[in-house]
């Protein structure tokens, strides 16, 4: 990895995070729903898809709102595992009313005994996004990893921000995998990644 780059990405993730933290107060309580909106009034999943959410942290948007609502439209969901030496994630099937267990990186994820599975959707989290469908993660590299793992299966990629997290341009590096979608609380964006 470029040394460069990653300070700047490392440089800019902080800059963005505080950014996040700073505006959670003046957040709406709509913004979750809106989001969803948006999300099904664009995104078509495939009828029988398995979707990928995750658990909100750290000021992320919840989403938990927009899993309700694929629940009860009949998709099937599942939550992301990080598996210790391994930098794609695992998934593990999971409805709302399933219970859930503390995890890495302050997160939650379903019983170890719940099945492991594939899905073709991936609600992703950023930290930062641009009009190219490239977002700036937490650094660890897991869904970089994972979506290009699932890149020959034909999964779709969705990123879930706020809009004030979209930023002119996100820098990237070739191991970076730009995003389908990018769904915020105020609009859809289709990518057209570069």
């Amino acid at each position: 990895m470029n040394g460069m780059a990653d300070d700047t990405k490392s440089d800019l993730r902080r800059e963005c995070r505080a950014h996040r933290a700073a505006r959670q107060g003046a957040r709406s309580e709509a913004d979750p729903e809106r989001l969803a909106d948006f999300f099904l009034g664009h995104v078509s999943p495939c009828p029988n898809s398995r979707i990928a959410g995750y658990w909100p942290i750290d000021a992320e948007i919840d989403v938990l709102p927009l899993l309700g609502r694929l629940n009860r439209l009949g998709y099937d969901l599942c939550l992301p595992v990080v598996v210790d030496r391994r930098r794609t994630l695992s998934f593990r099937s999971w409805r709302p009313s399933d219970p859930l267990e503390a995890a890495a990186f302050g997160t939650r994820v379903p019983l170890e005994g719940s099945p492991e599975v594939v899905p073709q959707m991936l609600i992703v989290p950023v930290i930062a996004f641009d009009n190219r469908g490239h977002r700036l993660g937490y650094g660890g590299g897991y869904y970089d990893c994972t979506l290009s793992a699932l890149a020959s299966t034909g999964s779709v990629s969705v990123g879930v921000a706020f809009e004030d997290q979209h930023i002119e341009k996100v820098p990237t590096e070739p191991h970076d995998m730009a995003l389908d979608w990018i769904i915020t609380e105020e609009r859809a964006r289709r990518t057209c990644p570069s």
